[in-house]
């Protein structure tokens, strides 16, 4: 069969085969044997196909063509999107003052970005970016549409992400997606990065490759590893990992240096990995809802720790004496555990502004906790308190006090001389006239007493 007769079989089944991988396979071989001729066929069909997973290699070969004479057919159609009844990405993304010193390859771009945001637009119900001139800095996906094919969808996103080149925020999530596009990798820029709420199971692999990332979102997935190429995310200040099957940790993670806030609640963890204790510009800490047994002596190591949140442990009573050296400590959270006393050298966290130790099983307030000036709030609801101290007025910065749950028996006169209380919340026996009293006084003086 000659060349001819070979061209035209080729462009009929590119013009007008039903089946779209056809027409792209036909578009190969076009390419492939007759590139010099395809200016008038691929004119017709940018016109008129719809098709976006077509329509996307049809302005990759009018790219490579690079024919100046296709600048008016492509201004026209970002004219066109343009006045489409859509919000359009293209009426952000373009400016038709300038067009005609765009280049073939940048005008693609624009119709390539704008098509798909459309696409995109049309297939989660939240969907928002933000851009600079002709660049999409951040771009937010969240709850895909269940009508359209995920394979197909994971395609379109391959492609997109080819074009971010300059995108500093990504954001997908609610898409039950167990995999993504490896084309993420090139994504240099990139700086923070959220796949929450998604179906993964395998750390992937393309995300320690991402040397710029700071912020790392994995949330409520059902990942079980990390791998030990984590340690190359050097600049990573933010790593979400709750609600996922994670058990360990590789050696490699205390090379985070950079890292100063780390989630890793609602795991499998039994002991707190060594690794995590040498993380010494962490400021947040949460290992909430873990199985956890005990708290190593390395905890010291966090000097700069201002949040630790081991709340929900069940299994935890006891907890290491060095955490009384975390004096960069303002927040810490005991709640829901099996603590039978408040630790003594919890006193030395003189920068503690709120102490959380709710649903425990403890029956007095330790008089160490005197030297606590800066805590704000203390929350020791639902324990075994029947009294509190005299000395409770030494907390002259306490704003917020609970002790509900406790069926106190005794409050002090002193509780008035607390300046900044403004919230008191406790259960105690209504014909305890004392308490009622006292608690007449506040009242007067503005303080908030819920019954």
């Amino acid at each position: 069969m000659s060349n001819d007769r070979i061209f035209k079989l080729l462009e009929n089944l590119l013009i007008s085969d039903d089946n779209k991988k056809i027409r792209i396979l036909a578009l190969k071989a076009l390419k492939k044997k007759h590139l010099n001729k395809l200016l008038k066929p691929l004119s017709w069909c940018f016109k008129h196909e719809n098709s976006l997973e077509f329509i996307i290699p049809i302005l990759d070969t009018i790219e490579e063509i690079d024919d100046t004479t296709f600048k008016t057919t492509l201004i026209r159609k970002i004219k066109q999107l343009q006045m489409s009844h859509r919000e359009s990405g293209i009426k952000i993304l373009f400016n038709h003052k300038t067009a005609e010193s765009y280049s073939t390859q940048k005008l693609v771009n624009i119709i390539k970005k704008s098509l798909i945001l459309d696409f995109l637009e049309l297939n989660y119900d939240n969907f928002s970016f933000k851009t600079k001139y002709e660049d999409i800095l951040e771009l937010e996906l969240s709850k895909l549409k269940i009508n359209y094919a995920k394979q197909d969808l994971f395609d379109i996103i391959s492609e997109f992400t080819r074009l971010l080149k300059s995108l500093k925020k990504l954001v997908i999530t609610f898409s039950s997606l167990a995999t993504f596009p490896l084309s993420l990798e090139s994504m240099d820029s990139l700086l923070s990065l959220n796949l929450s709420f998604n179906n993964i199971k395998h750390f992937p692999s393309f995300i320690c490759n991402l040397s710029s990332l700071k912020c790392l979102d994995l949330r409520f997935n059902r990942i079980d590893k990390i791998p030990f190429e984590i340690g190359r995310l050097k600049s990573l200040k933010s790593l979400l990992l709750s609600q996922n099957l994670l058990y360990s940790l590789p050696s490699s993670f205390s090379e985070l240096g950079s890292l100063k806030r780390l989630n890793l609640s609602d795991n499998q963890f039994t002991q707190i990995p060594d690794s995590v204790c040498e993380l010494k510009n962490l400021e947040f800490l949460n290992l909430s809802l873990n199985p956890l047994k005990k708290v190593p002596e390395s905890i010291y190591n966090l000097k700069h720790l201002k949040t630790l949140l081991i709340n929900s442990t069940y299994h935890l009573s006891t907890i290491s004496k060095s955490l009384g050296l975390l004096h960069s400590l303002k927040k810490l959270n005991l709640n829901n555990s099996k603590f039978r006393t408040i630790p003594k050298y919890i006193g030395n966290l003189v920068n503690l502004e709120t102490l959380e130790i709710k649903n425990n099983e403890i029956r007095i307030i330790p008089r160490a906790l005197k030297k606590l000036k800066s805590l704000k709030k203390l929350d020791l609801g639902w324990n075994r308190i029947p009294k509190i101290p005299d000395w409770i007025s030494s907390l002259t910065s306490l704003e917020s006090l609970n002790l509900w749950g406790n069926l106190v028996e005794y409050l002090p006169d002193s509780l008035v001389e607390l300046p900044n209380l403004t919230h008191l919340s406790l259960n105690y026996d209504k014909s305890n006239c004392k308490i009622a009293k006292l608690l007449s006084i506040l009242n007067i003086q503005g303080l908030q007493v819920p019954r």
